[in-house]
């Protein structure tokens, strides 16, 4: 039955991956705070050519496996993934096979949409996200100006006995030692 509504856009191969393109570019610029679409785009390809992302690297990943030893949150993961999609698709674009390139294009768009939908609900985790809050949560706490003992060396540190302290470390461990 052809299609009565003249409203309805078409979509060519181009236009979609363009489209496709500008969706992972605010993704991109969303995620990443050093903003380089292309270069990213560019390792891909590059990744992709020379066999490191393969279809078991994928498998892995979509299995919530590790990367390189790392974990990373689902909305990278599916941002991954929606690029090296669109990478592959280009390739096949290149390529003449219309049908694969139409094929992951899809796929690029469907993972662009759950990394939109996991972003605006939940972010996940992420190994270096854990670890560097861990290591800020320590520092704040060590520098922290609520903390007794800092507060006493800056006090001892303030007001020196008639020699002098030469560090903190020495300023505290007398302190503990007249307390």
């Amino acid at each position: 039955m052809p299609v009565r509504d003249q409203n309805f856009e078409t979509h060519n191969l181009n236009s979609t991956i363009e489209k496709t393109l500008g969706i992972l570019s605010l993704l991109f610029h969303r995620l990443e705070s050093k903003f380089d679409l292309s270069g990213h785009m560019s390792g891909i390809h590059q990744a992709i050519m020379d066999g490191t992302i393969n279809t078991e690297t994928i498998d892995q990943e979509q299995d919530n496996h590790t990367i390189q030893s790392k974990i990373r949150a689902p909305y990278k993961s599916h941002f991954h993934h929606a690029c090296v999609y669109t990478e592959l698709a280009k390739i096949k674009q290149r390529e003449c096979d219309e049908n694969a390139a139409w094929s992951f294009i899809a796929q690029a768009n469907y993972q662009a949409g759950l990394t939109f939908g996991i972003l605006s609900t939940y972010l996940g985790v992420d190994e270096e996200e854990v670890l560097s809050k861990h290591c800020s949560k320590a520092a704040r706490s060590r520098h922290s100006i609520h903390d007794p003992e800092r507060k006493e060396v800056v006090k001892l540190l303030s007001y020196p006995s008639s020699g002098g302290w030469k560090s903190e470390k020495e300023a505290l461990e007398c302190h503990h030692r007249t307390t």
